[in-house]
């Protein structure tokens, strides 16, 4: 009978141990599970910080690249201006070429022209320096039968010399005015190697920025 008390008090202790075994596992397993919660509600606030920071950075990844593509279009507007300000800077001197070329010609016609004028001039002068010569022999032989022809030819002769020293004013001044000619004509062909220069300058510019755009 003692027996039987004894194995039922231990019974009763090892059920009794079993109960606070298992209580305890459920209350370690209980708090595992709190536990586990809080770390959920722990990453899902990370989740959630994560998932702003991501979105933080599109947007702004997106008002850079808006950024960029407008300072791109900006570039290329400004690009396209260069271009054509150089185009137009390019027209007008080529048009200002035209005009040089136009007065280059114009001033060689006219060194031209003066050039025969005072070939024509010296012909001339030529022509009544031997009529004069022809006269005033003629004059000479008449002036020893008379003086009154001598007087004559002494007016005459004085007037022929009055038209050679106006002649030779003339020939003169169409010397003159042949080297004037020559002096534009070589200013406007030193203007027109600038303005070659010029335009050279310009092309490579514009080369040089049109290779810059497609880089």
């Amino acid at each position: 009978m003692a027996r039987l008390e004894a194995d039922l008090k231990g019974s009763r202790a090892r059920a009794e141990d079993e109960e606070a075994s298992r209580m305890a596992a459920e209350l370690e397993k209980e708090e595992a599970v709190e536990r586990l919660r809080v770390e959920m509600r722990g990453m899902e606030q990370d989740q959630r910080r994560l998932e702003g920071l991501l979105a933080d950075q599109r947007r702004e990844d997106r008002e850079e690249r808006a950024r960029q593509t407008a300072r791109q279009q900006d570039m290329e507007a400004e690009h396209g201006r260069q271009v054509a300000a150089l185009e137009e800077r390019v027209s007008e001197l080529s048009a200002l070429r035209g005009q040089a070329d136009e007065a280059a010609r114009e001033a060689k016609l006219r060194a031209e022209d003066l050039r025969h004028q005072v070939e024509r001039g010296e012909r001339e002068r030529e022509q009544r320096e031997q009529q004069t010569s022809v006269m005033a022999s003629a004059w000479r032989l008449r002036a020893e039968n008379s003086e009154q022809a001598q007087q004559r030819s002494a007016g005459r002769c004085a007037d022929l010399e009055g038209q050679l020293h106006a002649k030779s004013r003339e020939v003169a001044r169409l010397q003159g005015a042949l080297a004037e000619a020559a002096a534009v004509a070589e200013e406007e062909a030193a203007r027109i190697r600038g303005l070659e220069d010029s335009r050279a300058e310009l092309q490579g510019q514009i080369e040089s920025l049109s290779r810059q755009r497609m880089e």
